[in-house]
């Protein structure tokens, strides 16, 4: 006969391996977004010479990490996990007054 204490551990192992499965089924999938998809949405949304607030708004709206690196004059940017180990990252090149000016969208992997 089993017991509770049985019962629970058999159940718990069962409930681990779906989540797990569940994450790993996740990441090798298709990928969501691509590379050049961001880059159709930057040509699209942020016309040469848009103000560092309409920068930081696109990458707000489509919930993309970024920093503004002082030490190089421009925005950088990463949408992490698109897939597993790989992500794309985004220079953002601006000119006099942080207007945009350019942008370089790049395919990022990583090893596990």
């Amino acid at each position: 006969m089993f017991t509770r204490s049985t019962i629970f551990v058999g159940l718990l192992v069962i409930v681990l391996a779906v989540g797990v499965g569940a994450v790993v089924f996740a990441h090798h999938g298709v990928p969501t977004v691509t590379s050049d998809a961001v880059r159709g949405m930057i040509q699209t949304e942020l016309p040469v010479g848009a103000p560092p607030s309409a920068i930081e708004a696109f990458f707000k709206r489509h919930h993309i990490d970024f920093t503004w690196d002082e030490y190089t004059g421009r925005y950088v940017a990463i949408i992490r996990d698109v897939e597993r180990f790989h992500s794309i990252t985004i220079d953002v090149f601006v000119s006099d007054g942080r207007r945009f000016a350019r942008a370089e969208v790049r395919d990022s992997y990583t090893m596990p």
